[in-house]
């Protein structure tokens, strides 16, 4: 029997654990649709916690089983799957994307169903769907690579990313009532519930209430299945064990209540630990690697890359320019216009990376302008709401930090208009092009308005030349009553012959 510590206490039960990286755990918990982060060091000194001991990683709209994929610019992503525990979930049409708790992203939902269990496997993403009997699979570039917003083609990706689907053994019995989970190890996909488990040649019957399922491969190669139990048990199965219903008891959880001895959630960390939620709290079994070889560690952001997002987003130190958005106001036509920065919306940078990477803030930077003096002193610069919004200053303060571009279609025509008066011009063409190239229903309108205020002639009339070719669903938005009377009339003007 393992040696189990507590570590967290939290205001509900934990329904989904997933490691970040060997000493951070993203979590989602009962009753809660967000996504939160948790540093297990932060154990030692807890002292007398109270609430959610976690740290907001991203908000999201639905009920979700948060996975982390491989790849992309910055090393790993987040995506949140939509869980059954979702009355409507087959209607969700777009999932949560994460590059870490600074930046968030919608993407169009690869596929639409009633997903029991989510898992990363082979690079790709498996999703469970009891009810139906089926496990569907998508790849992983299909996610990291797709548009945002609700383009429904991704035209970065590779025709050969495409969905598909195979069935469960129906030994299993699924149903759309019984509590299902898939797991991993030795390259097996592994299904199980409190029926039994099945994967690749594997099939073994058992009868116990499983309510969380684990996968590792022992230091020798050979596979196991780690249950926990409704009744507060930690149980494993040897993939070679060939008598049915044999599950040996490897620990016990140490919970004082009778009435919440469930564990609801569990995951084998990269050190080797196993992290189990029972009841309200979250325990460690610290002797888990003695049976197993620790799953491979997560794939972390580069430390330089994730050092300079934080110093962008948050400040800090290394930060001595500080960067704000105005908006411009007026009381009316002939009042002069007053300029109001929203509360909190502030990006940070290096004075000598800004000043190496861009000649307008080497030019601006030159000056003897700081606004305190000191060891903090910091130069602050202020830009127009009609150049820039503050969204796509921060990635474009992060392009020259980093050399990675973040664009959303919703911040791509401000991006590329403070590109244009930074003097960035291949960061302005980037920026336009993404913009052309991820035109949608959903986003014609606002490109149209966004081109208009930023002068961006061809974009305009790219957009508004979608606009008309897709005017039956265009007109149905309630943007589209945005538009001003001229720009209507041009939009009339480019419908195809024949159009209603």
């Amino acid at each position: 029997m393992m040696k189990v510590s507590p570590l967290f206490s939290f205001p509900s039960p934990v329904r989904e654990l997933c490691p970040l990286d060997e000493n951070t755990v993203l979590f989602c918990l009962e009753g809660d649709r967000d996504v939160y982060t948790l540093k297990l060091s932060d154990a030692d000194e807890r002292g007398e916690q109270k609430g959610n001991p976690g740290t907001l990683f991203c908000k999201v709209p639905y009920f979700g089983i948060p996975l982390i994929l491989r790849g992309g610019k910055t090393g790993h992503v987040v995506v949140v799957v939509p869980s059954c525990l979702n009355e409507k979930v087959e209607t969700i049409d777009e999932w949560v994307i994460a590059l870490d708790s600074y930046s968030h992203y919608s993407i169009p939902s690869p596929v639409n169903g009633r997903w029991d269990g989510a898992i990363v496997f082979n690079e790709a993403v498996h999703l469970l769907e009891s009810a139906r009997q089926r496990v569907v699979v998508v790849p992983n570039g299909m996610i990291i690579h797709a548009p945002v917003s609700s383009a429904k083609t991704c035209t970065s990706c590779s025709s050969a990313l495409k969905t598909r689907t195979f069935e469960i053994d129906s030994r299993l019995a699924l149903g759309p009532n019984r509590v299902s989970f898939l797991c991993e190890t030795g390259g097996v996909l592994f299904c199980c519930n409190d029926r039994g488990v099945t994967g690749g040649s594997y099939h073994r019957m058992w009868n116990v209430a499983v309510r969380s399922a684990v996968a590792f491969s022992s230091r020798g190669g050979e596979s196991f299945v780690l249950v926990g139990t409704e009744t507060g048990q930690v149980m494993r199965w040897h993939t070679k064990d060939s008598r049915d219903g044999i599950l040996v008891e490897v620990l016990k959880g140490d919970s004082e209540s009778e009435l919440d001895r469930k564990i609801s959630s569990l995951v084998l960390m990269s050190n080797g630990n196993l992290l189990f939620s029972q009841g309200m709290n979250l325990q460690v079994a610290e002797k888990a690697a003695d049976m197993c070889a620790p799953p491979a560690a997560t794939q972390n952001l580069p430390p330089l890359v994730s050092m300079m997002r934080e110093l962008v987003f948050e400040g800090g130190v290394g930060a001595d320019v500080e960067m704000v958005v105005k908006r411009e106001t007026a009381e009316n036509e002939s009042a002069p216009k007053k300029q109001k920065t929203e509360k909190g919306q502030k990006v940070y940078g290096m004075k000598s990376l800004l000043s190496r990477s861009c000649e307008w803030f080497e030019r601006t930077l030159s000056g003897e302008f700081k606004e305190s003096s000191g060891p903090d002193a910091h130069f602050r610069v202020s830009f127009s709401s009609s150049v820039t919004s503050f969204e796509a200053l921060r990635r474009v303060v992060l392009y020259l930090h980093t050399e990675m571009v973040e664009s959303e279609d919703d911040v791509a025509v401000d991006a590329a208009s403070l590109a244009r008066f930074l003097e960035l011009p291949w960061l302005q063409r980037e920026a336009e092009t993404y913009a052309e190239t991820h035109l949608s229903v959903s986003n014609c309108t606002s490109m149209i308005l966004a081109a208009r205020r930023h002068g961006f002639a061809e974009l305009r009339q790219k957009s508004i030349d979608f606009a008309a070719k897709n005017i039956l669903e265009v007109r149905e938005r309630p943007e589209f009553g945005d538009l001003d009377r001229e720009t209507f009339l041009q939009v009339i003007k480019a419908l195809p012959q024949g159009a209603n």
